[in-house]
């Protein structure tokens, strides 16, 4: 049975004689991987609702969510006896956790007769047998392979329900503050691509600290960094993994799940950045200049809300082979102490200061006088912003 792919089904059907109760084997997003096939609907209402959904709907997850302590029970290693709020019967439940990863639970009911003395003992061996099943077949039965839907919608701003990216994180024992980073990757291919699942299914079975699936003939891989080690890490593996069949962009890493939808957006920047540049790996950590100034040159109506006096000199230095835009840049980004901006500059002080004069006779420097003698950090920001811009659209 074990590697077989009926294999939990015909494991909960050879057991019917041996624990005598009927037997629910499902994944954390309620999906059915097996279901006792020998009792019928008329054995106990919520039984027919299983049996009819094929598991459980995200209703009925949600309804056990709000009556029960359900991360409580998730966290069951050995086989527990509870008493059901759906009709007071009793049941045995333990989580399933091939590799030490929560992809599913096993559930005894007893509906029609309380549990004999010693079976949460065969149980266990039941459940035992069970993850070694899915440790063989890792990629299919995988916790992280189960979110992927909920995951995708999240990461492409589609709609989704985000009670169900909360419960997948719980069964994931992921946090919502924990430091994730996105890949994309693109086969190097014309058309339909060829290759990809193959590499999907090699990522699944490598990396348990990774959400991967295939979205608009891409692979996109969410990584958990504060759950992962080095020696598993996606990044150590990653240049051996595309070979010259692949391209892959990466995103910077961030704390928290929200960012997420950012990071897939920057990933798969970087992937086009790869075709673009003729590369295999682009690492959005290394490009985050080449990025600002990018976009700063994209706008051409940006420079028109440069401070006009900044603009003034910037125009007065072409005209006059001089050097004064970037001394009062310099000045400014020193928050006006003489001595940094002199050391920036390379400059002596008096030298700084002669320059300092024949910028106020260049240019109106009230609202630089302002700002020293009362700060204002958005006037600051509007100035920074005013260097960066002249910056990037004059090639600097």
């Amino acid at each position: 049975m074990i590697g077989s792919e009926d294999g939990l089904q015909a494991m909960v059907d050879a057991s019917r004689g041996i624990i005598e109760a009927p037997i629910f084997a499902y994944a954390p997003d309620g999906r059915a991987f097996a279901i006792s096939s020998s009792y019928g609907p008329d054995l106990h209402w919520h039984w027919a609702e299983i049996l009819e959904n094929r598991g459980m709907t995200s209703a009925g997850i949600r309804r056990l969510r709000d009556q029960i302590n359900l991360p409580e029970v998730w966290r069951d290693t050995y086989p527990k006896t509870r008493s059901s709020v759906m009709g007071g019967h009793g049941y045995m439940h333990c989580s399933l956790k091939p590799n030490g990863f929560m992809a599913g639970h096993c559930v005894v009911f007893g509906f029609d007769k309380p549990f004999r003395r010693g079976l949460e003992r065969i149980v266990d061996i039941l459940v035992k047998v069970m993850e070694r099943h899915m440790e063989r077949l890792y990629w299919v039965y995988s916790p992280t392979s189960q979110v992927t839907d909920a995951v995708a919608l999240f990461l492409s701003e589609g709609e989704f329900d985000e009670s169900e990216i909360s419960l997948f994180l719980r069964a994931l024992q992921w946090g919502s503050e924990d430091t994730f980073r996105v890949y994309v990757v693109r086969e190097r291919v014309d058309g339909e691509p060829v290759l990809l699942s193959r590499l999907l299914n090699d990522v699944l079975h490598r990396f348990p600290y990774t959400i991967s699936f295939v979205l608009e003939n891409e692979l996109v891989v969410l990584e958990n960094e504060s759950r992962s080690v080095v020696r598993d890490s996606i990044a150590t593996q990653l240049p051996s993994l595309l070979g010259n069949d692949f391209v892959c962009g990466v995103s910077a890493a961030r704390e928290g799940i929200r960012p997420c939808r950012l990071l897939y957006r920057q990933a798969r920047y970087e992937a086009h950045r790869c075709i673009g540049e003729g590369v295999a790996l682009s690492y959005a950590d290394e490009h985050s200049a080449s990025y600002f100034i990018g976009a700063l040159r994209s706008d051409e109506l940006l420079v028109s809300y440069a401070h006009p006096e900044i603009i003034r000199l910037h125009r007065y230095d072409s005209e006059h082979e001089t050097r004064f835009y970037e001394t009062l840049r310099a000045y400014i980004l020193s928050s006006f102490h003489l001595s940094d901006a002199a050391k920036y500059l390379g400059l002596h002080r008096n030298s700084l200061d002669y320059r300092l004069k024949r910028i106020r006779e260049i240019i109106d420097f009230s609202d630089f006088d302002a700002l020293m003698s009362k700060p204002d950090e958005d006037k600051l920001m509007e100035l920074i912003l005013s260097f960066a811009i002249i910056d990037a659209q004059n090639g600097k």
